[in-house]
């Protein structure tokens, strides 16, 4: 208690907010309370550093931005010499507390001496990583929670590539973060007069028509109406308006939108959470796309970094496609349509269907397994460009798609554009894009995959997260259920050990566990990046018996992977 105590006063005694410094003042008494807000300080996970907004290194407020941004700056002018001038881009989205946390990152950022690229108004996660290599940025910082509930914030830097920072350069801020010796010290230029003196500089306008630009120039110009209904929300996020240009760009003016969900409101106030992957997220969506006979319903997460697909089914109406199932379609269309190239490449997350390397495969194209997170699928492809690789797409199942070199960073607007050509396509051709799936398992064969997400509650659920992780690791299980154990890889040692003995993994350490059976059956676990949960995907794959019907091969697999997961989260025993 006494060591906690010390952390708040010390932290009140350098907040910049006097809000935060109320609510720590409040609670300086309550153990339970400081422990909540200082035994797990907000880190930099797959997504960034995300979390409830509030007091304390375990939230997100204004002396946490101050210190990263403060930070940044450091190492940037240590490692390149004209970062001050070619400046930080700094967008946000529409969530509690955006615009004061970006607010603060522009003081900080302006105070030592960078020119800043602002968005002014609150702006897709795509278009700020776009906006960061558009204006050679030597970095970009958006204030986005993405898809977490409303209770939260977040902040994620971009290097000058324009990619999510991945390590040793996560590790060097944090270094730097614990040696900046004051935040009330920092010097602090404010908005009004950085303007004045040409250091702050808006960008809004130029960077959505450079964008439309570039992603017309992408995937064609097709200003002519194309017979395609589409149904469309953003969960009350940033993307709608320009999702609709976007789309109009290229040819699509008969988009239906969930008119109560259009406008940005931090609340979500129509769903419980704004998650697209969450069960009744897209209720009224499916409503609507099913009452005016749309041809497929898109959704935007409240970022516009991931896109939900639904496709008509026939009778069955509109049925969602998982993300793995979208990344292969999509993926499976980008190559089909992609210039001829000497080196072609896709990169997806481990944790994404094993399918995408049979679709890469066929067209001749490298498969290059990632870690979770579209920072390592984009650092990945950048790394084999660099040895003559041209990436065509990327994808993760968590509904994340990467069109080539747009931008380097998952892109819900550029992958709604993809789909609906993909869309409009198959109904050209008489199809569903069921159907074009299908015709995806025939030749790749049956895949299906299913998640579980094992949430923890309390302020040790990490800790115990982390307990389990080490007991499957110390203890690896031989078998799962009455399914045998035939190889296993554990990344945070780069190992993989199977019948023919240890061998090392070409990716980089990660806390992530993989259990391979007989079958081509497959089990994964990780701890979230961004959330106290342990995340598990269980995949498999059969082919189709002859005269059996597609809706037969799913069950057999459902079923399959049904008594999958039910035996390994019996072996997890997790803590209470």
């Amino acid at each position: 208690m006494t060591n906690y105590r010390q952390q708040a006063e010390a932290w009140v005694a350098d907040d910049p907010d006097e809000q935060t410094r109320a609510e720590l003042l409040a609670v300086m008494n309550d153990e339970r309370a400081l422990r909540e807000r200082f035994s797990e300080p907000l880190v930099f996970g797959t997504a960034g550093m995300r979390g409830r907004l509030g007091a304390g290194p375990g939230r997100m407020n204004r002396r946490l931005v101050a210190l990263s941004v403060g930070a940044l700056c450091s190492v940037l002018q240590r490692t390149m010499s004209d970062a001050a001038a070619r400046g930080i881009c700094i967008g946000r989205d529409a969530r509690h507390g955006s615009e004061d946390l970006a607010q603060e990152a522009i003081e900080v950022a302006l105070g030592a001496g960078f020119v800043v690229h602002v968005l002014e108004r609150p702006a897709p996660t795509p278009l700020l990583a776009y906006a960061t290599t558009m204006r050679s940025a030597a970095a970009g910082i958006v204030i986005t929670a993405s898809h977490n509930p409303p209770t939260d914030n977040g902040f994620k830097v971009y290097t000058h590539d324009g990619i999510q920072i991945v390590p040793p350069l996560d590790g060097e801020l944090a270094a730097a973060m614990q040696a900046l010796p004051s935040v009330l010290g920092l010097p602090r230029v404010i908005a009004a007069a950085g303007a004045q003196s040409g250091a702050l500089v808006p960008i809004d306008a130029e960077l959505e028509r450079a964008y439309r630009h570039s992603l017309r120039t992408r995937l064609g110009a097709r200003p002519s109406p194309r017979a395609l209904r589409i149904a469309y929300t953003p969960l009350h996020g940033v993307g709608g308006t320009l999702a609709l240009k976007v789309l109009a760009d290229a040819g699509f003016h008969d988009v239906r939108p969930v008119a109560h969900q259009m406008q940005p409101d931090p609340d979500f106030p129509t769903i419980a959470l704004p998650n697209p992957e969450e069960p009744g997220a897209l209720l009224d969506l499916m409503a609507l796309a099913n009452s005016c006979h749309a041809d497929v319903a898109i959704a935007h997460d409240p970022d516009a970094d991931r896109l939900a697909l639904c496709a008509s089914d026939g009778d069955r109406g509109h049925r969602m496609l998982s993300g793995n199932e979208m990344g292969v379609l999509l993926a499976d269309y980008a190559f089909e349509r992609a210039p001829r190239l000497a080196k072609p490449l896709m990169c997806y997350s481990l944790v994404s269907s094993p399918m995408a390397a049979r679709i890469a495969k066929s067209y001749g194209a490298r498969a290059e397994v990632t870690l979770t997170g579209t920072k390592w699928i984009c650092s990945r492809a950048l790394d084999l460009e660099r040895h003559g690789y041209h990436l065509v797409c990327g994808f993760e199942e968590a509904l994340g798609f990467v069109l080539g070199q747009l931008v380097r960073d998952k892109d819900g607007l550029s992958a709604a554009v993809l789909a609906a050509q993909l869309a409009c396509a198959c109904k050209t051709a008489g199809q569903t894009l069921w159907d074009r799936l299908y015709s995806l398992y025939e030749m790749h064969g049956y895949h299906h995959s299913m998640q579980h997400s094992e949430y923890l509650v309390g302020p040790d659920a990490l800790a115990r997260a982390r307990a389990v992780m080490n007991r499957l690791r110390t203890h690896p299980p031989a078998g799962i259920g009455n399914r045998e154990v035939v190889a296993r890889s554990d990344l945070s040692v780069g190992r993989r050990w199977d019948a023919a003995g240890e061998h090392a993994l070409e990716l980089p350490t990660s806390d992530v566990l993989v259990f391979e059976l007989a079958d081509e059956l497959r089990v994964c676990i990780r701890p979230s990046g961004t959330e106290p949960k342990l995340k598990c995907y269980f995949d498999a794959r059969t082919d189709k018996v002859p005269d059996e019907s597609w809706n037969a091969t799913r069950a057999r697999a459902v079923h399959t992977l049904d008594g999958l997961r039910n035996d390994f989260l019996s072996s997890l025993a997790v803590p209470s």
